[in-house]
């Protein structure tokens, strides 16, 4: 961690939120966005000269410079009350939900107080400024995940070198691991999006997880199977439990192998189908993530053509998938439709992302897990709750967010609050101070905090992982079925 005072330096646009895109005039006459050698020291990044939305609009194989998408700071004049802390993001340029939703939160934070900021110290008459630098580190689909990795690092190193930030907020996607050993390199607090709980076990002390233990998401549906059965008085031995899963991906395969293990140790018929997206079973040519035939043999193995024979210890299956949208969970569905498979609960990842709300008609009953949900009843100063968030997004940034932009909203938030918790009893609060000669002693102080978000009560276990609440778990119900239910609720109060 380097010195406040380093980092303090004149803001590219003060008082603004920018949102840019850089296209150089020789990538432009080739239709392209970016240059194939790019400068990667933060000092030499041109602003973007695109929104963050309009980033994620880009064809896959465009080349994408990096760029300074925000740099996001309150244009009031800087005293020793008010000091100003400062966050740097990188994120590739598709995932805006990670980004934009912190946008709001620096600028919320910001403009506490008629523009002091935000209060702190016994008598809050210290006040707390936040500067967030946002960059865009490239296109990983144009120019490999190896060469976009690399990128990755560099940039993100060169951004903690010159600015000096007091905290990380961790990127999307599978680079979010290369961040660690930058964090632990430059002793800088990462605040990590990621939910598998294999990502915070290596110890590193300044790695921590806003994320819920994403492995609890299958758990309430198989509960709720076990729950079903003991009242109905049949065998959990013979009870079929099918999860198909992917082994690339730590959250695809960590999720599904929590629901197999719980399964196996409660005794469960279960049965693990795993497969490599990335391989071709088959060897036909074609990846097994893109391979219809292969595809529906694992859904067939799962579910196989034909009804459940009519013994009276027959169950349906319980079918669990970690999946993809699109060809995967697609064709596995339509080939469950087709063989006349009828299972007793139906669990996939995609239940509870965008893909779902488009066939919700087509999924009836499906459950699913996950982060949030917007019928949490969690707020803050600023929203009533998380979908209040998002509905602010629409306006803000043009497109309806999900949780994701809760999750971004919410770090912000959580480093305002562990810095007004260190200093709660404090008349005169330093800061600069305690960023510049006691680090260590800010990163137990978040380590032991405990406090209230917009994304749910915050707390960190041994792993330094959120554990302030559990996963949230849904079910779709068809629109015939919740309009037929809420007909029979109305004509039983009328009687």
């Amino acid at each position: 961690m380097g010195s406040m005072a380093n980092q303090l330096l004149p803001p590219l646009i003060l008082g603004l939120s920018f949102a840019l895109f850089f296209l150089n005039p020789t990538s432009a006459e080739k239709g392209l966005a970016g240059s194939t050698s790019p400068s990667l020291a933060f000092p030499d990044l041109p602003l973007c000269n695109q929104t963050s939305l309009e980033l994620t609009k880009l064809s896959s194989d465009v080349l994408v410079d990096p760029c300074i998408l925000y740099d996001v700071r309150s244009d009031a004049e800087m005293t020793d009350n008010t000091p100003e802390v400062t966050i740097v993001h990188l994120t590739p340029y598709s995932c805006p939900d990670h980004r934009d939703g912190a946008v709001t939160a620096v600028e919320k934070l910001n403009g506490d107080n008629k523009g002091k900021g935000y209060a702190i110290g016994f008598d809050k008459d210290h006040y707390l400024r936040f500067r967030l630098v946002s960059v865009i580190g490239g296109n990983p689909n144009s120019i490999g995940t190896s060469l976009y990795s690399d990128q990755h690092v560099a940039v993100l190193d060169s951004m903690l070198e010159t600015l000096k930030p007091q905290y990380i907020m961790g990127t999307c996607t599978s680079v979010s691991s290369l961040e660690k050993a930058l964090a632990l390199k430059h002793k800088t607090v990462l605040m990590a999006q990621v939910g598998p709980p294999g990502f915070y076990k290596d110890n590193n002390p300044y790695v921590f997880g806003i994320h819920v233990n994403s492995d609890t998401y299958p758990l309430p549906a198989l509960q709720s199977l076990r729950f079903h059965i003991n009242g109905e008085r049949k065998s959990i031995a013979k009870q079929p439990v099918r999860v198909i899963y992917r082994t690339k991906s730590e959250f695809f395969y960590s999720t599904c192998r929590s629901v197999i293990d719980k399964a196996i140790l409660d005794g469960f018929d279960t049965t693990a189908i795993e497969y490599d997206p990335e391989g071709d079973e088959d060897d036909n040519g074609v990846l097994n993530k893109d391979d219809v035939a292969f595809l529906e043999g694992m859904a067939d193995q799962a579910c196989p053509s034909g009804p459940v024979d009519g013994s009276e210890d027959a169950q349906h299956p319980a079918l669990f998938a970690c999946v993809t949208a699109g060809v995967e969970a697609g064709t596995i569905l339509a080939r469950w439709r087709a063989n006349g498979c009828r299972p007793g609960v139906t669990w996939f990842t995609t239940a509870t992302w965008g893909w779902a709300e488009s066939n919700k008609d087509t999924i009836p009953f499906f459950q699913g897990g996950g982060q949030w949900h917007k019928n949490f009843a969690y707020s803050d100063q600023y929203f009533d709750s998380g979908q209040d968030v998002l509905d602010y997004g629409v306006s803000a940034y043009g497109y309806h967010g999900n949780y994701d932009h809760v999750v971004s909203y919410a770090i912000p938030l959580l480093f305002s609050q562990h810095i007004k918790s260190f200093f709660r009893i404090q008349n005169t609060p330093d800061v600069v101070g305690a960023f510049e000669n006691n680090y260590e002693e800010m990163r137990r102080a978040l380590l032991v905090l405990r406090t209230e978000t917009i994304f749910g009560p915050v707390s960190f276990n041994e792993d330094q992982r959120n554990a302030g609440r559990g996963a949230a778990g849904m079910q779709w119900i068809p629109s015939s079925s919740s309009e037929k239910h809420i007909q029979l609720f109305e004509n039983e109060l009328s009687e």
